[in-house]
């Protein structure tokens, strides 16, 4: 693989709901391990859903900003 090369893997959910909510968190870590990502910015409707994303990406150090 050359360094100007960039895989990646895009996920679509057949439907909406909260069901899709710790994959989508999940596919965010992945991510950040893999860029190396400091900062993400989400919308988040919930402070629950808000909390799980602080939560699953503490290891990384990552700071993660809110909107709602």
């Amino acid at each position: 693989m050359t360094n100007n090369f960039i895989k990646r893997i895009d996920c679509y959910f057949e439907n909406p709901g909260p069901e899709n909510t710790t994959h989508t968190i999940k596919a965010i870590v992945e991510r950040l391990r893999e860029a190396n990502i400091k900062t993400i910015i989400i919308a988040s409707d919930s402070d629950k859903k808000t909390v799980k994303v602080c939560e699953m990406v503490k290891d990384l150090n990552a700071r993660v900003i809110a909107i709602s």
